[in-house]
C-alpha cells in the first residue's frame, strides 16, 4: 500500500531501491558468513549464465547454469591461489590448474564428483567454508581443505602426469587419461579392481569418459584418504551401481565377485560373500528392512570401519584380507 501510494508500483510487485537495500543490510546484519557468501555466489553465477545464455535457454538448462557456479568457484580458486607461497599452476596449464583447485573446494565441500553438480548453503555451513577458506588464505589447512593444501594440489599434478597424462591450457596439447590407462596402472599397482575404475569413469566423468586434470585430482584425493567426509561420498556413488541412492548386497556382490577372480589368479582364496556381507551389515546396522545401506549410515561410522568396507570391496589388496585358509593352502601345496 505504501508502494501504491508513493507512485513506484502500479501493480505492487515491485518495490523501490531504497526499500530493497533497507531489506538487504537488514538480512545481512542477522545473515551467517555462509549464508551471504553462498547468496553472492548466486547472484554472480545467475549474472554470468544472462551473459552467456538468453533467457529461455538459463530456464530450460539446468546443467548449463550449474556450470556458471564453476566459474565462480574458479574465480575464487585462482585469488587464492595467488596467495600461495608456493607456486601450484604451470606455465600454459594456469587455467586447468586453476579448475583443479575450483574442483577440490567444490569437493571439500562435499566429494561431489562433477563441476557442474550445484553445492547447496548447508553444505557449505556444515563444513565452516569461510572460516576455513580464510584460513587457508593464510596457509593454514584443516579438515576436509587439507585437500587444498598447495604441497597436495602439486602431487595431484605430478601423479596426473606420471599416469600419462599432460596439464595444457592448449586443447591439442592438453592429454587427458583414457579409462584403459587408468585400469592399467591401478592393476599394475594392486589397487583397484578394474571393475571400480568402470564404475568412476560412468559417474564421476562427462560423456567423453576421460579424467581431465580436475576429475583426476578428485579420485586421487579420495583414494588417498579414504575415511574422509569427501572421499565416503565419492566411493558411495561408485558402489551404488543401480542408482536407487542405497548399497544393497547385490553392488556390493558384484564388486567383491570380480575382487575374487582376481586374487584367485594369485592362488588366493578369499571368503564367501555372505561373510563379508554380513561383516559389513553388523558394522552399519542398516535401518533398511532390506538391509540397503544409505549415505548417511555409511558416515556416521567410524574411520577404520569405512576404510574396512571400501578396502574389501573396491580395492584388489589390503590389509584387512580375509582368506579361506584350506582352499587357499591348498593351492599353495600343489
Amino acid at each position: 500500500q505504501q508502494q501504491q501510494n508513493d507512485g513506484s508500483s502500479s501493480d505492487g510487485r515491485s518495490i523501490r531501491v531504497e526499500t530493497f537495500l533497507e531489506f538487504w543490510h537488514a538480512w545481512l546484519e542477522f545473515a551467517s558468513p555462509e549464508q551471504r557468501l553462498f547468496r553472492i555466489f548466486r547472484i554472480l553465477s545467475r549474472i554470468r549464465s544472462s551473459n552467456s545464455l538468453t533467457k529461455s535457454q538459463s530456464q530450460s538448462s539446468r546443467s548449463k547454469s550449474a556450470w556458471s557456479s564453476q566459474s565462480v568457484l574458479i574465480s575464487l580458486a585462482e585469488n587464492l591461489s595467488r596467495g600461495f607461497r608456493i607456486k601450484t599452476s604451470l606455465p600454459g596449464g594456469e587455467q586447468q590448474c586453476y579448475s583443479m583447485l575450483a574442483a577440490m573446494l567444490l569437493h571439500c565441500l562435499n566429494g561431489a564428483a562433477r563441476v557442474e553438480h550445484e553445492f547447496s548453503e548447508r553444505c557449505m555451513r556444515n563444513n565452516n567454508f569461510c572460516a576455513r577458506l580464510i584460513a587457508a588464505e593464510s596457509e593454514i589447512f584443516e579438515g576436509p581443505f587439507t585437500a587444498i593444501d598447495p604441497y597436495r594440489l602439486i602431487e595431484y599434478r605430478t601423479q596426473f602426469e606420471s599416469w600419462g597424462g599432460k596439464v595444457s591450457d592448449d586443447s591439442n596439447s592438453a592429454v587427458n587419461l583414457s579409462e584403459h590407462q587408468v585400469t592399467s596402472t591401478c592393476s599394475a599397482r594392486w589397487s583397484l579392481i578394474p571393475r571400480a575404475v568402470a564404475a568412476i569413469f560412468a559417474v564421476h566423468t562427462g560423456p567423453d569418459r576421460v579424467m581431465n586434470l580436475s576429475t583426476f585430482a578428485r579420485f586421487w584425493a579420495a583414494q588417498s584418504d579414504l575415511a574422509s567426509n569427501s572421499a565416503i561420498e565419492y566411493w558411495f556413488r561408485v558402489l551404488d551401481e543401480d542408482l536407487d541412492g542405497f548399497i544393497s548386497r547385490k553392488d556390493a556382490q558384484s564388486f567383491y565377485s570380480e575382487k575374487c577372480k582376481l586374487r584367485l589368479i594369485d592362488g588366493i582364496h578369499l571368503c564367501e560373500f555372505s561373510f563379508v556381507w554380513r561383516g559389513i551389515v553388523d558394522l552399519v546396522c542398516p535401518r533398511h528392512p532390506d538391509e540397503l545401506i544409505a549415505l548417511s549410515e555409511l558416515l556416521a561410522l567410524p574411520a577404520r570401519n569405512r576404510v574396512f568396507i571400501l578396502q574389501a570391496l573396491l580395492f584388489r589388496q589390503d590389509g584387512n584380507i580375509v582368506l579361506d585358509v584350506r582352499r587357499t593352502s591348498n593351492i599353495i601345496i600343489l
